[in-house]
């Protein structure tokens, strides 16, 4: 259930115990919710939502969402009795736990190129496979045939490319579709406003992901927490450690709750 420096993850379970500031940061698809055809039926994995709940019932832990998706579906989804901090779109779009929105950096022309890729990408996939969000639009094929795939990969590439010419936009492929998305905002510019953002060397931070989206945010945390990957193959990754979902991801999830959410002495 877990792999790569286990070593690591016993000083770090160390020093989760004896800190005063434990920083939880997550990814939502495939790490906390298995991929699903239909994006808005991907709910946690049994479990997690409940260990989660516990974290963050003593307010100790500061649990923070990174995820591709619009805020507002992570917090739908993932189904938490207390407010969420979530940074959605890949760090473009912050929604804090008192409900506030902050989107970042998003200028007239790329939101300009990206209504017209939303529009072009209706005419290659099925509607329900074209998801808007905040700085990106992005068409999922995931159930699709390779061949399938291959065609509409090609097609959209071929149709895009223009368009991420003009409007100051990017393509990049994640696990299980395809992008046009604003630059210049990933994840691991979230974690390193977060890591920025703590006071004094009494933290311990974990970042869960899964995507090659999340490589940015394992990159940016270095030796200053604990990267973990959260999936059954053995992609090559940045990250320190390895966990299968769900039953390595619960375990982990259980031991933050234990030492992370102590009752002080």
């Amino acid at each position: 259930m877990v792999s790569g420096n286990v070593e690591l993850l016993d000083e770090f379970y160390e020093k989760l115990n004896n800190c005063d500031q434990p920083v939880l940061l997550l990814d939502y698809d495939g790490t906390l919710a298995p991929f699903t055809v239909d994006r808005f039926q991907a709910v946690p994995s049994p479990g997690v939502r409940e260990v989660l709940d516990e974290i963050g019932s003593d307010g100790r832990t500061r649990i923070v969402f990174i995820s591709g998706r619009n805020a507002s579906e992570v917090v739908q989804l993932a189904g938490l009795r207390k407010p969420i901090e979530v940074w959605g779109c890949h760090g473009r779009e912050h929604l804090s736990t008192d409900g506030d929105v902050e989107i970042i950096g998003l200028t007239d022309t790329m939101k300009s190129g990206l209504k017209k890729g939303e529009l072009c990408a209706r005419d290659v996939v099925p509607s329900d496979r074209v998801e808007t969000k905040t700085g990106c639009v992005a068409v999922h094929w995931r159930g699709m045939s390779g061949e399938t795939v291959q065609g509409i990969e090609g097609d959209l590439r071929a149709i895009w490319q223009p368009i991420a010419d003009s409007g100051d936009l990017a393509i990049k492929t994640f696990d299980g579709g395809l992008e046009l998305m604003a630059p210049g905002r990933t994840k691991g510019d979230v974690v390193e406003q977060i890591l920025r953002e703590l006071e004094g060397n009494d933290h311990a931070v974990a970042f869960l992901g899964d995507d090659l989206t999340d490589e940015d945010g394992f990159r940016a945390l270095g030796d200053d927490g604990l990267a973990i990957i959260v999936r059954n193959d053995d992609r090559e990754s940045a990250a320190s450690v390895r966990l299968r979902q769900p039953e390595g991801l619960l375990e982990f999830l259980h031991k933050w709750q234990e030492l992370a959410s102590r009752e002080e002495d």
